[in-house]
């Protein structure tokens, strides 16, 4: 009888509870049945389709181990070279090739989410260089009334605004110009640009400095200008290494003569100067990083200018 029911129920496809299935909403499963699978949790699903915005194809990846990638490429596109997009697929990678013309950026899908390949931005028009300067070619050369740098590149004019001047080669014969170079009459410049004078010369306190009996108090006499170590500390203008050396008090430093009695020091440089005694320098020639060697208390060159020996300010000098 119990054999003869088993066959009836499962002829007409009828769930039963207890011994014969399971649940009432679960059926037992049995040929023609499909088992239904759970969805795999958020962000842990594999994905096998599409290779993402802008690409031409799936191409080889350069490793095949997925710990080689970079970090958040699982299950979603990252751009990895500027031109190749990849995810890690069971732990393998797959990589997409950018379209010509299209370049990827690296988040440039947002957080979490696919990055793309995008079209590439159009090059600039090629603006035909006409009445450079002699010798500027394809290195920088101040256009002084209109305060820029101007070259020739393949044909084409590049520029480069200059907010702070410029001056005809103040970077010596043959090499780039500059900006923030730019020489008063007397032929110095600010020899760090973009520093903050945080201390002018004059009469300071005497914890610090010297007394100097012709100014009859103790004396700073140079400027102090500020800025992020590593800085370039440069020439304030042409003339000839002196020294280059090592202070108790000021820390690396270099002198340079310039000629008719004139001197300029730097102070509290971060290393060893890069140029010996007796070399020549251009106006605006790196001499050394700034630093806080020395007496000091934060990254800064100590700059003096002296004639005849005796240190005068710096400051109607400068630009």
């Amino acid at each position: 009888m119990r054999a003869g029911l088993v066959f009836y129920l499962a002829f007409f496809g009828v769930g039963c509870v207890g011994e014969l299935g399971g649940a009432p909403d679960e059926p037992a499963l049995g040929e023609g049945r499909k088992q239904t699978k759970a969805p795999a949790p958020e962000g842990q699903r594999a994905v096998t389709g599409g290779s993402g915005e802008g690409t031409s194809g799936e191409v080889a990846c350069p490793s095949t181990s997925c710990a080689a990638l970079a970090s958040g490429t699982t299950n979603i596109l990252s751009c990895q070279d500027g031109a190749t997009l990849v995810r890690c697929e069971g732990g393998k990678p797959r990589c997409f090739a950018c379209r010509a013309g299209h370049a990827c950026f690296f988040n440039n899908g947002g957080a979490g989410r696919d990055d793309r390949c995008t079209a590439a931005a159009p090059a600039p028009a090629c603006t035909p260089c006409t009445k450079l300067a002699a010798g500027s070619g394809a290195i920088w050369s101040c256009e002084e009334g209109a305060s820029r740098l101007v070259r020739c590149v393949s044909g084409c004019l590049e520029t480069r605004a200059c907010a702070d001047g410029c001056s005809y080669n103040n970077g010596g014969w043959g090499k780039d110009d500059r900006c923030g170079q730019a020489p008063t009459s007397s032929g110095f410049a600010w020899p760090v640009v973009g520093a903050t004078l945080t201390q002018g010369f004059g009469c300071g306190n005497c914890a610090w400095y010297a007394w100097n009996a012709a100014w009859g108090c103790c004396l700073h006499n140079g400027l102090d200008l500020a800025a992020p170590w590593g800085t370039p500390v440069n020439a304030s203008a042409a003339g000839t290494v002196i020294s280059a050396a090592w202070s108790d008090v000021n820390g690396y430093f270099v002198q340079l003569d310039h000629g008719g009695g004139a001197v300029t020091y730097y102070g509290h440089l971060a290393q060893q100067p890069y140029v010996g005694v007796g070399a020549w320098v251009a106006q605006g020639d790196a001499l050394a990083p700034m630093g806080s060697t020395g007496l000091s208390t934060g990254p800064h060159t100590h700059f003096m200018i002296k004639q005849g020996g005796v240190p005068v300010d710096p400051r109607p000098y400068l630009p």
